[in-house]
């Protein structure tokens, strides 16, 4: 981008382009000089569009758990279970309070956090220091964060669905990255006493 040159709110700019005059807001823009592509006509999923997206992210989620060395898979409600301790439980506009009550005695989870599409005030007062909500478009994040619940803050994050920004980010380390960093953190001797 040369000095003096403005892009415009929600422009998308391809890697290697230079862009040496303005760019209107909401364009896909690239190419050397960066020239308009088309226009992006933003447009957020809806109700079960939505909620198909998010639950697919969340396959990717377990998978990344299980590479990391943690045991995590569905639950029969849809939900996630990580290590027989923790719980995600993806809800829609017609889960209601009563039933995430249930699920939530019934699991008898140290963390166990919820995510929402859509911002549900009423499952607000519902958190404490070991159960989260997730308000996906409106970045809201209510109630407290276990390591599992800080991991899939930074899974959302990383893929465009931040929630409570006021926070440092942090993931579960990687079994075999964990051990080595326990391996290098150790003192060293050396041969003669020293």
């Amino acid at each position: 981008m040369l000095p003096g040159v403005t892009i415009g709110a929600d422009t998308i700019v391809a890697a290697g382009s230079v862009v040496s005059r303005d760019l209107p807001a909401g364009v896909l823009a690239g190419g050397v000089p960066a020239a308009v592509k088309r226009t992006l006509e933003p447009r957020p999923p809806k109700d079960d569009e939505a909620h198909r997206r998010i639950d697919a992210l969340l396959d990717e989620w377990i998978a990344e758990l299980q590479w990391k060395g943690l045991s995590a898979e569905r639950t029969p409600d849809g939900g996630i279970d990580v290590e027989g301790r923790h719980r995600v439980l993806l809800v829609t506009e017609d889960t209601c309070l009563d039933a995430v009550h249930a699920h939530a005695h019934a699991a008898h989870r140290r963390g166990f956090h919820l995510l929402a599409v859509d911002d549900r005030p009423d499952l607000r007062p519902w958190t404490s220091r070991s159960r989260a909500l997730f308000e996906l478009r409106s970045g809201r994040l209510t109630g407290g964060l276990d390591e599992v619940g800080h991991d899939l803050r930074d899974f959302l994050r990383r893929n465009a669905l931040p929630c409570g920004d006021q926070l440092p980010f942090r993931s579960l380390p990687v079994e075999g990255f964990a051990r080595l960093a326990a391996l290098t953190s150790k003192p060293t001797t050396t041969g003669n006493g020293r």
